[in-house]
């Protein structure tokens, strides 16, 4: 790590560095400075991955994701929104949450429902009466089958007060 810190110190711990100074030796590129962060977060993001996800190698996965995010962008955390434990514990559960979206649908098809107007089975019943009443009229000799004819209009309104 950078004697700037004082992390080469031998007297000055990781424990002592803060997490910004981490952050900004891990955007030089230092390989130790991350180690240090992960060491310090790993716990965290792994336990709020696990609880969300209940998969101990999901977890293992999405603690891999994030700390490889910080590592290529450790400019991601903004440290005037708040801490980088509760960044890192937010990033996790999100991710956790993502990886169990994309592992199966929040709900099953079969239990999906669908709204509909009116009543769908009073509907069909409806419609397979008429087309009977269809068949019967047009076997009726022609005088008596236009007197049960309907007009079109007289139809549509019917159904409508009905729905």
């Amino acid at each position: 790590m950078d004697r700037e810190f004082g992390v080469n110190n031998p007297t000055a711990s990781a424990a002592t560095v803060s997490d910004e100074q981490l952050l900004a030796l891990v955007q030089r590129g230092d390989e130790s400075a991350m180690a240090s962060l992960y060491d310090r977060y790993s716990r965290l993001v792994y336990s709020v991955s696990l609880r969300v996800l209940r998969d101990p190698a999901a977890a293992e996965d999405v603690l891999q994701e994030i700390f490889m995010q910080v590592w290529r962008t450790p400019d991601s955390f903004i440290s005037a929104r708040g801490s980088l434990a509760g960044w890192l514990s937010i990033v996790s559960r999100n991710r956790s949450i993502d990886t169990l979206r994309r592992k199966r649908p929040s709900e099953q098809v079969e239990d999906v429902v669908l709204a509909m107007p009116g009543n769908l089975a009073a509907e069909s019943e409806r419609s397979l009466m008429a087309e009977r009443a269809k068949i019967v009229i047009a076997q009726l000799p022609w005088s008596n089958a236009r007197l049960w004819r309907w007009p079109s209009s007289m139809a549509s309104r019917t159904q409508r007060s009905q729905t």
